[in-house]
């Protein structure tokens, strides 16, 4: 009856582990998806200012080309544009590598959340069956006491 008490009390030890461990994984889900969130805003920044620089090359090159038909007398200010657009070039080339910064750290924050979902599941699932056998082990005692 002792050994029963103790297994018993045992099981209610693991269910209580189990549970603690799932509430640390809920945890570390919540931050990670929180992380999610920021590093999504900041892929949508980053795509926004990519645009907004797409748009400003876009702009420079028809002023370029404009200015291609002046070259005679305004051979300096050719000189400088062209100078710009080979600055917005180095900034897009830059917002494209923070992209793919950004991406592949979004990536992983997804890889990361598909593991801890795998993880709560599988402790859920292990919490699951340590319930049944505890509801099965308590149902013995409660026979053998009956018995008694």
């Amino acid at each position: 009856n002792h050994s029963l008490r103790d297994r018993l009390s045992e099981k209610d030890g693991e269910i209580k582990k189990c549970l603690e461990q799932n509430e640390k994984l809920e945890k570390e889900l919540k931050d990670a998806q929180r992380k999610l969130e920021v590093k999504t805003k900041q892929f949508i920044d980053t795509q926004y200012s990519a645009a907004v620089a797409r748009g400003k090359v876009t702009s420079l090159e028809k002023q370029l080309a404009e200015e291609k038909n002046m070259i005679a007398t305004k051979e300096q200010e050719l000189k400088e544009q062209v100078s710009l657009k080979q600055n917005v070039v180095t900034l897009l080339d830059e917002q494209k590598r923070k992209t793919n910064v950004v991406s592949e750290e979004f990536r992983q924050l997804q890889l990361e959340q598909k593991r801890l979902l795998l993880e709560r599941n599988k402790l859920s699932s292990e919490n699951t069956q340590l319930s049944r056998n505890l509801e099965a082990e308590r149902k013995a005692i409660q026979r053998q006491q009956q018995l008694i």
